[in-house]
């Protein structure tokens, strides 16, 4: 949602900008902002097209980067005068960039659209298949650079949580659901799952698929609903409101949902100046009660062992806090 200007405290930030002629004037403004107290972590992505990999460009996204070396980024290997062009550049493909062999070995990543933090839910797929038998998927899987799931449920959270939906009527939406794998694990302990997600995932086998918006799908409520990760916006709090389920299961990162956080932003830089983004907090629920919570381990953990669980799974029932 768009905002008036950063929030008054700010620990990460993600800026995006396009590759214009004029791109140094755009990252001027991003200077003083990178030099917030408390900015933890800054990701800038400058967004390119073929026609716009020009050295000057290349001179200006490098020379920020150079001066503020806690912001993290990426120079396109077909980015002229670039560290990387001379020996890689020629054999980048920036016209098809989809195909090219540094983007789809992850190498490179990409010139900036491939991501986009607005873009169409359906663009890309985020996870694995579900193309196996369930016990089949170990840490492996889940620490992978395309994961099965963005957290890792142990088999005594996904029979408390089958046993808070069977209770409250059985019928489970698996909102934003991906590849189905949650709701193929609770689907298993005996839960009618149905899981709502515009991506082209396919099954996997056990669970109703829907490939919809959610909140286009006017079926009767069902009896809960499963916030896994959910990404970037409001947390579906216009679903919940709408269906008012008398289960609510949500899964997230410690800071609130896909990292985001109400000291969490998003800015666009032009030449003309900064339209920045925020989200309002994700994990308070009016109407719902905290049954269980725990900490699980995200897929991030696994891919960093040693570091802090940043995972939270939360079970909540309709009723007063």
């Amino acid at each position: 949602m768009a905002t008036a200007g950063p929030p008054r405290r700010l620990r990460a930030l993600r800026m995006f900008a396009r590759a214009t002629p004029d791109l140094a004037a755009a990252l001027a403004h991003l200077a003083p902002v990178v030099q917030r107290p408390g900015l933890r972590r800054a990701l800038l992505q400058v967004r390119y097209t073929p026609d716009a990999l020009t050295a000057d460009r290349a001179a200006a996204h490098q020379a920020f980067l150079r001066r503020f070396p806690h912001v993290s980024g990426w120079l396109p290997f077909c980015l002229p005068g670039t560290p990387q062009h001379a020996t890689l550049g020629p054999l980048a493909t920036p016209h098809d960039c989809r195909g090219c062999l540094f983007y789809e070995g992850r190498a490179c990543q990409g010139l900036g659209d491939e991501a986009a933090a607005f873009g169409d839910p359906a663009a890309g797929l985020a996870l694995q298949p579900v193309d196996r038998p369930l016990a089949a998927y170990g840490p492996a899987d889940f620490a992978a650079p395309v994961p099965i799931a963005y957290w890792r449920p142990t088999d005594g959270q996904i029979a408390t949580l089958a046993a808070a939906v069977r209770a409250a009527g059985g019928r489970l939406w698996d909102v934003g659901g991906g590849n189905g794998y949650l709701g193929a694990r609770l689907a298993a302990a005996g839960v009618a799952v149905r899981v709502i997600d515009p991506a082209p995932y396919v099954g996997p086998p056990g669970v109703e698929r829907v490939r919809d918006d959610v909140r286009r799908v006017a079926d009767a409520a069902p009896d809960a609903l499963l916030l896994s990760w959910p990404p970037t916006g409001d947390g579906f709090a216009d679903v919940i409101a709408r269906l008012r389920p008398k289960v609510l299961i949500t899964a997230g990162d410690v800071d609130g949902f896909c990292g985001c956080h109400p000291e969490h932003a998003a800015v666009v830089a032009t030449p003309e100046g900064l339209a920045w983004f925020g989200w309002p907090r994700p994990d308070r629920y009016p109407g719902y009660r905290v049954a269980r919570r725990w900490r699980v381990r995200s897929h991030q953990d696994l891919r960093h062992p040693g570091t802090p669980w940043q995972g939270r799974l939360v079970l909540r029932i309709a009723g007063d806090a």
